[in-house]
């Protein structure tokens, strides 16, 4: 999965206009009513690096708070928009973001802004901001261990625990 098909799957289950695009997609405009979406403004944070586990793998994962914008035209744009902030409320869209590792901060703005069409006419636009996080993530293989543990047994002391632990910079 990458960032844009998660926010596509998140987004399309709180609007049901399609097609539902993204705005910097290279193709013919689709006739009204659709959405697009437009991801901006990342601000990856401290990465978080794992424990490094019995396989020698760790997990680095980052939160990318970011902009997103969801711009929707033709009639009836501006329910749309509003009805998509209710939806995005809900326990479906909700689970489904959690099960995508994205967090919806905050609801910003609606904006009747209307799309010029051939320098006369205007189409119906609303467009609503948002501000999201993104959890991105991977895994390395760095060829060490960090952690053995391991049981002896003998016959008077019976089963004896022991772990070494490596220490490193």
């Amino acid at each position: 999965m990458t960032v844009h098909s998660d926010f596509w799957d998140l987004f399309s289950l709180a609007t049901t206009w399609r097609p539902l695009i993204f705005t910097n997609q290279n193709a013919p405009k689709p006739p009204a009513p659709f959405a697009s979406i437009h991801l901006m403004n990342a601000d990856p944070l401290p990465e978080h690096i794992g424990m490094i586990d019995d396989l020698g793998n760790r997990a680095i994962s980052q939160h990318m708070p970011m902009r997103a914008q969801v711009q929707f035209y033709g009639d009836g744009s501006w329910d749309e928009a509003q009805r998509f902030s209710l939806k995005l409320s809900t326990v479906a869209v909700e689970a489904k973001a959690e099960a995508l590792n994205i967090a919806i901060n905050s609801k910003n703005q609606i904006q009747d802004i209307p799309a010029l069409l051939d320098g006369s006419f205007y189409e119906p636009r609303t467009v609503f901001d948002l501000d999201v996080s993104y959890t991105c993530s991977i895994e390395e293989y760095v060829s060490w261990i960090e952690h053995v543990r391991g049981v002896y047994t003998d016959d008077i002391h019976g089963d004896l625990p022991w772990a070494v632990d490596v220490v490193y910079n």
